[in-house]
């Protein structure tokens, strides 16, 4: 049996996109573009680095006293670093 269209190709049944995390976000964060999106999980990620940054510096306040506060306070800054210079946070 001979294709309808010999020299072009076949149309496919479109089929509805994937359940991937995009959609997710696009149906939790509507009406939000790209700029905005990138910017919301930028934020949740410092807030992230930041509530570890103080739940160290009580741990090691309650472990060390004030020195232990200062070296627990100061842990995330390198990681919050590579997270910037590796530019997953821009």
């Amino acid at each position: 049996m001979r294709r309808p269209y010999p020299n072009r190709r076949r149309k496919r049944k479109e089929r509805p996109p994937p359940l991937g995390l995009k959609t997710i976000y696009d149906w939790v964060l509507p009406k939000s573009g790209i700029h905005n999106r990138r910017r919301h999980f930028n934020q949740l990620g410092s807030s992230i680095v930041l509530g570890m940054g103080l739940f160290g510096a009580v741990l090691g306040f309650a472990m060390a006293g004030p020195v232990g506060a200062v070296l627990g306070g100061a842990g995330p800054a390198p990681g919050d670093h590579s997270l910037r210079r590796h530019r997953f946070i821009r």
